[in-house]
């Protein structure tokens, strides 16, 4: 492999890394606004998980 090859090769290496992270990141993130989302449509609910109806 040429020198050029070899760090073009990196280059696309740690582009494939950063793509990963931001994907892995923007999943998280939609995530957490899906927790958000469904905690906000589902009653709340004690620890044992019973729905907890009129605060």
């Amino acid at each position: 492999m040429s020198n050029l090859a070899r760090r073009h090769q990196e280059t696309i290496d740690q582009y494939h890394a950063r793509q990963k992270a931001e994907r892995k990141r923007t999943e998280e993130h939609l995530k957490g606004k899906h927790i958000w989302i469904s905690a906000a449509l589902v009653p709340a609910r004690d620890k044992s998980g019973r729905p907890i109806i009129g605060q």
